[in-house]
């Protein structure tokens, strides 16, 4: 995914979501042109659609 951008060039868009794997922040994000996955007889397209992406800290 590419990250949605603000008003300052590089900048990226980050929201307060609440999201239960990021409740922090995560970013606005939209699928790649040609970002696609066949596997199983299923296709996924994600060419132009939303998504969001979130710095994330692993533990045990």
């Amino acid at each position: 995914v590419d990250p949605l951008t603000g008003l300052h060039p590089g900048g990226e868009i980050w929201a307060t979501s609440g999201h239960p794997v990021a409740p922090e922040r995560i970013a606005l994000a939209v699928g790649r042109d040609g970002n696609s996955y066949v596997d199983h007889g299923m296709d996924w397209n994600n060419a132009g659609r939303n998504g969001h992406y979130a710095p994330i800290e692993w533990s045990n």
